[in-house]
């Protein structure tokens, strides 16, 4: 939606006049403006097991000095402190519900065939819900083209 149309209802009138006739009353999104940083806040970093970037995607993190978490699997974990981040332990059943993040971040390439797609519930099922406002979830994956099976697309 436009920022007239979000201008035009965030008025007084605008308000009144929207809400009867049930239009929607979009969410103000964070933009990023120069000089601040490129992430405010914390990032969960989690993959799929073989996932081939995590590595790429921590050393990414590393460069944009973000905050990173990560679960308790050896090659996250692994992936994080080979690029030189100290990234903090999650654990979704002993974090407090007010833990959140400002992005989730998913290595998804390890995951070969449909039949491998609970991965991705065992990460987002216990995460999406915190995810702040104008946050971003990102699936890194493998190009569908890359794929030599219909399944593995």
């Amino acid at each position: 939606m436009s920022d007239r149309y979000q201008q035009l209802v965030n008025t007084p009138i605008g308000k009144i006049v929207s809400k009867q006739i049930g239009l929607p009353n979009p969410v103000k999104l964070e933009r990023y403006e120069r000089g601040q940083p490129v992430i405010d806040g914390p990032v969960l970093l989690g993959a799929a097991p073989g996932g081939r970037l995590a590595a790429a995607a921590a050393e990414v993190l590393k460069a944009i000095d973000a905050e990173v978490h990560t679960p308790m699997q050896d090659d996250v974990r692994t992936a994080a402190a080979d690029a030189g981040l100290e990234a903090k332990v999650f654990n979704p059943d002993a974090a407090p519900e007010e833990q959140t993040f400002k992005a989730l971040v998913f290595d998804a390439s390890g995951i070969g065939d449909s039949t491998q797609l609970h991965e991705l519930w065992a990460f987002f099922g216990s995460t999406i819900r915190r995810v702040r406002k104008s946050g971003r979830v990102i699936v890194l994956g493998t190009p569908p083209g890359d794929c030599k099976r219909p399944r593995r697309a």
